[in-house]
């Protein structure tokens, strides 16, 4: 991503980190967590299948990752 921005990678963390309060990491994750929320509320679909859809590799990163939230 931020090849895509020209700029370093430290440089768009410090930036990311400044506008949302979190680093890159933890905001995907708390997007991927809001979108796998309103998944849950809207879909009668699995929990694999919704954490697939939300973009976690497995099921249970994704259940780590919920719980921490």
């Amino acid at each position: 991503m931020a090849d895509l921005l020209g700029v370093n990678q430290y440089s768009m963390a410090r930036n990311v980190k400044q506008m949302t309060g979190y680093t890159p990491l933890q905001y995907l994750n708390r997007r991927r967590v809001g979108a796998a929320q309103s998944l849950l509320l809207q879909t009668e679909d699995s929990v694999q299948e919704i954490a697939a859809a939300a973009g976690f590799d497995s099921t249970k990163r994704f259940s780590n990752i919920f719980l921490r939230q």
